[in-house]
This record gives structure tokens, sequence and C-alpha cells, in this order.
């Protein structure tokens, strides 16, 4: 029986064992359990933030590159903005330049619309060296025995220009003096040059020389000089003489005159005229390719190119008292008559006409766009618009530059028309 107790108190001190143990597992265990609980909640609360912070990262991402593309379109727009203004000023630099270039040639103009302006033009040497391209053989037309002559462009007048030799420098001083008169000295048809409007420029002034008046005197200026110029225009009493006067080129003037009228050589054209006046033949020797000729003018103008002609210098009438004033008034006379009998429609140049009305300018103005309008339709135009009336293009400024070089070539067209 003791051994029976023994054993069943063994077992009960075994089972509260077991039982305590239990118990102990079963705290450990409870505590696990809320220990894992804990971990998946902080698990999920941890996920929970890391998503946000994933969240938080993409919109730093994208705040970053919305604000790197509006600076890199900063960036483009002032670049822009600079070029523009880069472009304005190169654009306002190039108008000012023209706006001063042009506002001379307009004031040449006004000068010569109101009879105040020289019947030549000063240029610098640069506006030389830049009308002839640097003296460009292209545009070289011949050389002579005093120089060389080249074609030029003055603005908007087609001219010749003459660079003389290195042995003619000592006419320097000479050429910086204010001349009163100035004589060609070889005065003839081949020195007279011709535009496409047919307005004549005199050319080669190698043999000119220059004469200093004295105010205070009223007695005839002469020069001593070497005879030079082309046999049957040179003066008489130059060649007699070698004293050199104005009315010399009077005498040559009187010469080309007669040849206009007859297209003969200058050989003789004296006495071929001077016989047709006596018997009353003008009209036979008249150049018969010239048209109809007014005989009564025609009749005048060949009177005044033999006393022109005359072989004494105090016979030869004055150039600017008596020769000017009637070939004004026979010119004046020949463009009514011209005026009277052209029925042919005046054809205008394109370039004259404003692309938006279609008629020709009076106050040309250049726009942004490079072309040229009249002031008052481009305004108007401007008040509707931001874009060129021509390539449709917007307009990186509405300023507007006076063309004084069109205008005056559009009054040019018009006296001539």
């Amino acid at each position: 029986d003791n051994n029976i107790n023994f054993e069943i108190e063994k077992l009960r001190v075994e089972l509260r064992h077991f039982r305590g143990m239990y118990a102990i597992a079963q705290n450990e265990t409870f505590d696990a359990s809320r220990r894992l609980n804990d971990l998946e909640k902080q698990q999920l609360e941890e996920s929970i933030r890391l998503k946000e912070l994933k969240v938080k990262e993409e919109e730093a991402k994208y705040l970053a590159q919305k604000e790197k593309e509006q600076h890199e379109a900063a960036k483009r727009q002032a670049e822009y903005v600079k070029e523009n203004l880069r472009r304005e000023a190169a654009i306002r630099k190039g108008a000012e330049e023209r706006a001063l270039q042009e506002s001379r040639e307009k004031e040449k103009l006004l000068n010569a619309i109101t009879g105040a302006s020289l019947h030549y033009q000063k240029c610098t040497w640069e506006e030389i060296v830049a009308a002839c391209s640097s003296f460009s053989e292209d545009l070289k037309i011949g050389t002579g025995g005093n120089g060389t002559v080249y074609k030029s462009n003055f603005h908007h007048t087609i001219a010749a220009v003459k660079v003389l030799h290195s042995q003619e420098a000592h006419g320097t001083k000479q050429f910086q003096q204010e001349p009163k008169s100035i004589i060609h000295r070889d005065l003839k048809p081949a020195n007279i040059l011709l535009d496409q409007n047919l307005v004549s420029k005199i050319g080669d002034v190698g043999l000119s020389t220059m004469l200093q008046s004295d105010l205070s005197s009223t007695t005839t200026i002469y020069k001593d000089t070497s005879p030079a110029g082309t046999l049957c225009y040179i003066d008489p009493e130059y060649q007699r003489t070698g004293l050199v006067s104005p009315k010399s080129d009077v005498y040559a003037l009187g010469i080309v005159i007669l040849q206009l009228l007859t297209a003969r050589p200058a050989i003789a054209v004296t006495h071929v005229v001077e016989t047709a006046l006596e018997d009353d033949e003008l009209a036979n020797v008249l150049d018969p390719e010239a048209g109809e000729w007014p005989i009564d003018e025609t009749k005048e103008l060949a009177i005044l190119a033999l006393s022109c002609a005359e072989l004494k210098r105090k016979d030869r009438p004055d150039l600017k008292d008596t020769v000017l004033p009637v070939l004004e008034r026979l010119k004046a006379v020949a463009d009514a008559a011209q005026r009277t009998t052209s029925k042919t429609q005046i054809n205008i140049p394109n370039h004259f006409r404003c692309p938006l009305l279609k008629e020709v300018m009076g106050d040309p103005c250049v726009a942004a766009d490079g072309y040229t309008y009249e002031r008052m339709a481009i305004e108007k135009w401007f008040k509707e618009n931001d874009s060129s009336p021509m390539t449709n293009l917007p307009l990186t400024s509405r300023s507007l530059t006076p063309n004084y070089t069109l205008l005056s070539a559009i009054l040019e067209w018009k006296s001539r028309t």
C-alpha cells in the first residue's frame, strides 16, 4: 500500500508539475501571441508608412520634374526674349542708320523739289568704295590715259567713277578747293553716258580743270594749260592760245547739239547746218531716224548751237544766262508735247505699289517682316492683326521705318511721268 501511495503521490507531484509547466507554457504562448500581434500591427503600420513615403517620394519626383520643366521653359523663354532683344537692337541700329542716311537723301530730295539743291552731290571715300564694290574688276567699264572708270550705284542712282592714275596725285590740292567753274575740256557724245531712263551723265573727267573765280572782278577768267581734248570739239582759241575758259566747253556743247540734230560726224557739221539754214533746207539735214521734228523749235536750237560753236569766244553766248534758259524752255515744250500725244498706259513698277492697297505709295514704311507698305494701310492692319499680311507669321515688332530711298525713287518716277 505504501508503494502505491508513494506512486500516487509521485504522480500527483508530476501532475502538479506538468500543470505548472502547462500554465507557464500557456502564459508564454499568450505572451508570444500578443507580441506577434504587436509585431504584425507594427509591421502593418510600417508598411503603411512605407507606402506613404513612396507616395510622397513619387510626388516629390513629379514636382521636381515639373519644376525642372518649368525651369527649362523659363530658360528657353529667357533665351528667346534675349534673342529678340538682340535682333530688335540690330534692327533698330540698322533702321537708325538707314533713317539717318535716308533723312539725308530726303533732305536732298526736298531741296531738289524746292530748287534749292546743287547740281552735284558730295560723296565720302567710303561711299565711293562701297558703290564700286571695292573697285571690282567686274564693274570696270574701261581704262583711259588718265585713269580707270568703274560702274557704281549711289543710293538708287547709277554713276560712273573714274580713279585717276598715281601720276595724277599732284591734283589733290586742286580737288580740295571750292571751284566756281569746272571745265571738262573733252565734252563729246562718247563722254556723255545715258542710264536706262535716257538721263545723261557727263563722264571721263580726267582732262577737266578748275577755275577759281574772283567775285570782285568783272573780267573773264582764263587758265593757261597744255592743249587737251578731241579734235573737232576743242575750242579753236584754246588750240591757238593754250588758254582755257568756261566758254571752251560751250563750243563743244554747240558741236554736240548739232550732232544730235543731224546724226552726222563732228567734222564740218557747222558748215552743213549753216548752209541748210541759209537755204531754208534745215529739214533736209535733220536726223530722219528721230521722227518728225517741230521745225520752229528745231531751228531755234540749231541757231543756238551755231552761236555756241562760234570761232571766237566773245561771240559765244553765256552758258547760264543764255544757253540754259533756251534749253530749259525747249525741254518744257517737248515735255508738254509728249504728255499731250502719249496715249499709252503708264507702267507702274510693282515695288512702287503697296501690297495692301495695290496703289502707288505716298508714305512707304518698312515693317518688321521686311516688306514695305503704305503707312496708313499697315497701321490699319495692325489694329486687327498681329501677323504679317505677306507671310502670315507673327511679327516681333510693330515699329515702322520710313523708306526714304523708295520714296525718292517714286518721286523721281512721278516727275518723269
